[in-house]
C-alpha cells in the first residue's frame, strides 16, 4: 500500500500537534493522551481523552475524527458517525475519512447512505479498491445487481502484477 494516500492527512495531523505544542494548551494533553491509548487498543479511554480535546479545542477536526475511530472500533457507529462527519465539516481533504464513515454506514445497513459517501471517496481517489469494495457489497445487500455490475465495469483494472515472493515465481512456473 502506498503512504502517498496517506500523506495528507499525516501532514495535517502533524500540523496540528506542532500548533497544539506550541501553545502549550491542554488540548495537546489530551489528544496526545488519546492518541498514546488508541494505540494501546483503549478505544474507550481515547474516545474520553478525545472529547476532552474537543471541549478544550472545538475547531480540532482532527479529534472529531479520532474520537469517531475509537467509537468505531467499539462498534459505536452512530456516534462515529457524527464524529467523522463533523471532522469532515472542520476538513474534507481526507478521501480516508469518508471511507470511515461509509463503512460505519455499511455495518449499520444503511446501505444508500453508505453508497453516497463511498461515491464521494471515488470522486476523490477514483482508484480506491476499498471504496468500489465497499460500494459494491452494498449493492449487493440492497440485492441492486445492475448497479453492483455497472460498478465493476467502472472499477479500475490492475495493470502491472507483481509477486511477493520466489514461491510465487516458482508456482507460476518462473524462475528456478
Amino acid at each position: 500500500m502506498s503512504l502517498k494516500r496517506f500523506f495528507p492527512a499525516i501532514l495535517a495531523c502533524l500540523l496540528q500537534a506542532i500548533t497544539l505544542t506550541r501553545c502549550h494548551s491542554p488540548a495537546a494533553t489530551f489528544m496526545s493522551n488519546g492518541q498514546s491509548a488508541f494505540d494501546a487498543k483503549q478505544y474507550d479511554v481515547a474516545a474520553i481523552e478525545y472529547t476532552k480535546t474537543i471541549e478544550a479545542e472545538p475547531s480540532l477536526a482532527q479529534a472529531y475524527i479520532m474520537r469517531g475511530r475509537s467509537y468505531a472500533n467499539e462498534a459505536h457507529f452512530d456516534l462515529a458517525i457524527q464524529d467523522l462527519n463533523r471532522g469532515i465539516e472542520l476538513d474534507s481533504r481526507s478521501a480516508d475519512d469518508y471511507l470511515r464513515s461509509a463503512n460505519c454506514y455499511n455495518s449499520m445497513k444503511k446501505y444508500e447512505e453508505a453508497i453516497a459517501v463511498y461515491n464521494k471517496v471515488i470522486s476523490l481517489e477514483p482508484s480506491n479498491a476499498q471504496a468500489f469494495t465497499g460500494r459494491g457489497r452494498a449493492y449487493m445487500a440492497l440485492q441492486q445487481y445492475d448497479r453492483f455490475e455497472q460498478g465493476n465495469r467502472d472499477r479500475p483494472r490492475v495493470t502491472q502484477c507483481l509477486l511477493p515472493s520466489r514461491l510465487d515465481i516458482q508456482i507460476y512456473g518462473g524462475l528456478q
